[in-house]
């Protein structure tokens, strides 16, 4: 039974550590390029070129030279290479798989195909040459069309439509928060695209920017913080004998001063914290970092949020749909 379980147990460990498939493709490739160049006796591989890859007709403006790939979309792709015939090339995302693939004189092409439900991402094309296992990438491509982004922070929900057809990796949309169904308002914010997940930052306004250097200023002229400024002149003040007194007596005489000190500290931190809050934003998170996770959803946290200190994070989730 105990062996059992522990089989049990490697066999889910495996499973956990499991990478993408496409990168035990070009493992496995690597591997057998290997065990071939030792069989026929061949260890230099300096005289192998440099591997290049670059596009045989280069995407239009209307997608920023990117090849822009939609859920359960095919396109065809021509790529420019110096890679020798038996090399390798892959998509660097399990959701695009490669069909029709044409090698020869120069060339390789191909239809990239997305799964119907995917997360939107950028990727590479890579070719791995035959011979050296050495690699080149190629990273004007883009996973990704139309899409809603929904984001839930401790009871509170941001939705917002997303739009990758202009191959743009970041892009401003609006953003609306709502909860229980009531709306708590809307922001512009710009959203960032990376391999791993997205991230989430509300664009200032002009009233915003306005507003929160008001508040800075009424908390610095505040009467209270005036005061604590005078009670820690004085404090400090009462320190300054003690570089002069005998050495032995000198900690005594600076400990005798802490304790006041270590108030006045105390209180400046309660006003900077008030001021602190007086900027947080009146509904939602002004910024999000987004994971996607291997069930295809979102996990992340947030900072800056309503009624929250601005190093306060909040862990947040989340899902993108098509559209």
């Amino acid at each position: 039974m105990a062996r059992r379980f522990f089989v049990a147990m490697v066999v889910m460990a495996s499973t956990a550590l499991a990478g993408p498939a496409w990168e035990k493709k070009v493992q496995d490739f690597r591997q057998q390029t290997q065990e071939q160049r030792k069989k026929l006796g061949l260890k230099n591989d300096t005289k192998d070129p440099t591997p290049e890859l670059a596009f045989a007709v280069t995407p239009g403006e209307s997608t920023n030279g990117m090849v822009v790939l939609c859920p359960g979309q095919s396109v065809d792709v021509k790529l420019k290479t110096n890679l020798p015939a038996g090399s390798l090339f892959v998509a660097t995302t399990d959701d695009v798989t490669i069909s029709n693939e044409k090698f020869g004189s120069g060339t390789w092409a191909a239809t990239l195909t997305a799964k119907p439900t995917i997360l939107p991402r950028p990727f590479e094309i890579q070719g791995v040459q035959a011979g050296s296992g050495r690699a080149a990438y190629l990273g004007s491509f883009l996973l990704g069309c139309k899409h809603t982004l929904l984001v839930d922070v401790e009871g509170a929900r941001l939705t917002a439509k997303l739009d990758f057809t202009s191959g743009r990796r970041s892009i401003a949309v609006p953003g609306t928060w709502t909860k229980d169904s009531k709306a708590l308002g809307t922001a512009n914010y710009t959203i960032s695209l990376n391999t791993n997940g997205l991230s989430v930052s509300q664009l200032p306004t002009e009233a915003d920017g306005q507003a929160q250097m008001k508040a800075m200023m009424a908390s610095m002229e505040s009467p209270e913080r005036k005061a604590l400024e005078g009670r820690l002149q004085k404090a400090t003040a009462k320190m300054g004998p003690c570089g002069k007194v005998p050495q032995d007596k000198m900690a005594a005489c600076y400990n005798a001063v802490q304790p006041e000190l270590n108030a006045i500290n105390a209180e400046m931190k309660k006003l900077n914290d008030a001021a602190d809050l007086a900027n947080a934003p009146k509904f939602g998170c002004s910024e999000l970092s987004l994971n996607f996770t291997a069930n295809a959803a979102l996990e992340g946290d947030a900072t800056r949020c309503a009624a929250k200190k601005s190093n306060d994070r909040v862990s947040v989730k989340g899902s993108i749909t098509t559209p």
